[in-house]
């Protein structure tokens, strides 16, 4: 909510480098995370970020499922499982979170008809609200948020966390079922 600041959340290593050197070259504040995750590689070592652009990981036509930093890859395995049950998920990666690319969003979201959001952080203003306000501004449709919910996070390791949180693929694939 701070004015003018740019903030991002790579979903790989690869995708953390290029968005360090895309802040350095940024004029005004910029704000990403790191995580003390280790997650698939999605991105080479090519990989090129640009600010208010998102990337379709998988193409699919019965649910969107957005994921921005460490859950990007939680969504490509969701996607994997809802495949079992006959659902093709399309999975884009928004590391850029301000600004947000809406023309993409709206593009997939059109298309599938219905939305998933997957953050490690607080759904409360945070990656879900952007995507939801792009989509409420613009072509509403049924969206699930996972993430935090409006709780404080305890201590711990990461899956067990994520599993308390009911922030793991098959809470992100259980989520998309909903929306359809």
């Amino acid at each position: 909510v701070i004015p003018n600041i740019r903030v991002a959340d790579p979903g790989d290593n690869n995708d953390l480098r290029a968005i360090m050197h895309t802040a350095v070259e940024t004029d005004g504040p910029v704000y990403f995370r790191v995580t003390r995750l280790t997650v698939d590689d999605i991105f080479g070592a090519d990989h090129q970020f640009e600010w208010g652009k998102g990337r379709l990981l998988r193409k699919g036509h019965d649910v969107t499922l957005f994921g921005t930093g460490i859950m990007t890859s939680l969504c490509l395995r969701a996607a994997d499982l809802l495949v079992q049950d006959g659902i093709d998920a399309e999975v884009i990666h928004l590391a850029s979170i301000k600004p947000i690319d809406q023309e993409l969003i709206l593009d997939s979201a059109e298309r599938t008809g219905c939305a998933v959001t997957a953050e490690n952080a607080s759904v409360v203003g945070g990656f879900g609200s952007a995507v939801l306000e792009v989509l409420a501004d613009n072509h509403p449709v049924p969206l699930r948020r996972i993430g935090v919910q409006d709780c404080w996070v305890d201590s711990g390791g990461i899956d067990e966390l994520f599993t308390y949180h009911k922030m793991q693929p098959a809470d992100i694939a259980s989520a998309a079922r909903q929306a359809i």
